[in-house]
């Protein structure tokens, strides 16, 4: 007899949709860059979920974040 792998209470929960989870794919962009005497401060930008789509990791009940943008700066000593 053939098994799933997953207990009973996971495949009947509502976390998780008839027919399994969707998949999904989200739009990220990254860039860095260093500076200053011997490259030691570095900025960088984050831009994640750029289209803001919906999603939902497996099992997890809980959707992921929405459009995020992020700023970094490090100093490198």
């Amino acid at each position: 007899m053939w098994q799933s792998g997953c207990a009973v209470r996971d495949v009947t929960g509502e976390r998780i949709p008839i027919g399994g989870t969707p998949g999904f794919a989200i739009l990220n962009m990254r860039c860095g860059r260093s500076f200053g005497d011997s490259d030691q401060h570095w900025l960088s930008l984050s831009l994640e979920n750029i289209t803001d789509q919906p999603y939902q990791i497996h099992g997890s009940g809980v959707l992921g974040t929405g459009f995020t943008a992020r700023f970094g700066y490090a100093w490198v000593y």
